[in-house]
Parts: C-alpha cells; sequence; structure tokens
C-alpha cells in the first residue's frame, strides 16, 4: 500500500459546513475535485487532476479500510466510513466519505466521493479501531475487518452465522447474546443508527458454550419458522 511521507502531528480543520467532492475513473486516479477539495487536499488543482486519488492517503489509514472500499464500490455498491487524509504538507484531516459507484448499463464507469464533516465521537472510534487493524496486521492475524464499511470481527462464531440466510433466521442468530468489545462497540455508536447495532451484533460473540446455544436455537426455532 502506498505511503505517503513525511507527516507532521497537526490536524487542519474541516471547513464546517462544506463538502469535498471529486470524481475518479476505475483505477482511481482523479478526474475532478470541486475547489473545496482542492483547498483542503492544500495541492494546486494540476497537482491532482490524472493523478492516483492515494495521493492523499494517510499511512495511519489501515490497508484493510481501503480494500473494503474498493471491493464494495466494485460491486456497485456505496461505500462509507471516516477516513484520515493527508495535505500536501503532510498534517490531516478527517472526513466522513461517501464513496459511490457511477453506474451506466449496470457496470461501474467510474467513482465520486463525496465527504463531510466526521464527528468527534466518530473520529475517536475510527481511530481506536484502525490503530487495533494496523496491531494486528503487524502480527498476521487481522480480527477487526470491515464489510462494507461496517465492523466485521473475523471469528469462527461470526464466520458461523454468516451462512445464515438474512431475515428470520439471521434475527435469531442476533438474539443469541452479545459480549461487549472495547473498540467494536465505540466504533458501533460512532457510526449510529440500527443499521450499525445490527452489523455488529452477533460479531462479538464467540466459545464452545455460545456456539452450542447457537446450534440449538437453530435446531429448535429457525428450522420451524423456516418449514
Amino acid at each position: 500500500m502506498r505511503s505517503n511521507l513525511p507527516i507532521v502531528d497537526r490536524e487542519f480543520p474541516f471547513p464546517a459546513g462544506e463538502t469535498l467532492v471529486s470524481t475518479t475513473d476505475l483505477q482511481g486516479r482523479i478526474l475532478y475535485g470541486n475547489p473545496n477539495f482542492i483547498a483542503v487536499s492544500g495541492y494546486a488543482k494540476a497537482e491532482l487532476l490524472g493523478q492516483p486519488h492515494n495521493l492523499i492517503r494517510h499511512p495511519d489509514m489501515p490497508e484493510e479500510a481501503f480494500r473494503d472500499m474498493w471491493e464494495t464500490i466494485a460491486s456497485g455498491q456505496p461505500w462509507s466510513a471516516p477516513v484520515k487524509n493527508r495535505r500536501k504538507d503532510g498534517s490531516y484531516y478527517w472526513v466522513l466519505a461517501n464513496v459511490t459507484p457511477l453506474m451506466e448499463d449496470g457496470r461501474p464507469v467510474g467513482y465520486m466521493s463525496v465527504r463531510t464533516q466526521a464527528t468527534r465521537e466518530q473520529i475517536s472510534a475510527a481511530e481506536a479501531l484502525y490503530a487495533t487493524m494496523r496491531a494486528e496486521c503487524a502480527e498476521g492475524r487481522l480480527v477487526h475487518g470491515l464489510r462494507g464499511g461496517m465492523l466485521e470481527l473475523r471469528t469462527p462464531w461470526r464466520r458461523m452465522l454468516r451462512q445464515l440466510r438474512p431475515g428470520t433466521s439471521g434475527r435469531v442468530g442476533l438474539v443469541t447474546g452479545l459480549a461487549a468489545a472495547g473498540v467494536a462497540a465505540a466504533w458501533t455508536l460512532a457510526q449510529g443508527g440500527a443499521a450499525g447495532a445490527a452489523a455488529m451484533a452477533g460479531a462479538v460473540l464467540g466459545g464452545a458454550a455460545a456456539a452450542a446455544a447457537f446450534l440449538a436455537a437453530r435446531a429448535v426455532v429457525v428450522g420451524p419458522l423456516e418449514h
């Protein structure tokens, strides 16, 4: 992954109430940036156009975030998450990034990124999660991942839950219990809303007892409902 250096520990304040907009081709080369995007980046317009969008990537961003982003938007789905960007002078700024594929005949032909101001709660949660991801990546065992911009814990229990279809079966799996995990809880609350809570539910469960409870619930409750 590209590492843009040097960096300085100085935050550039996101302009309140403004929106940063850029578009890229399928390879991520910048085709357009609105005046706000150009000004906040610290680069001149000529320095941005035609360049890969990861020119503004901050090295504190984990590779997993961009893997998930590209996988999501390449499938034609939008992606949203807090992102830390690097300015030309090495300082940083946080955004709530919303990346949308530009579709034509059912296929992406480019991408549009619309960035708004992230809350301090979203930033704090993202900082904690991304630090955890970097540490896990360095150790060669990524447990905290992203799926469509939402937290996904990669545990045997979570893989078991993903085998269920959405709907009644999924809801039964979710009510078998939750063991709160600090980083995961902070991320979910910062993302906000029922969708964030549902994405986290079940992800932090684990252990043989929980697995047994799940299998029992699926056999006794899910089976009859599905039939």
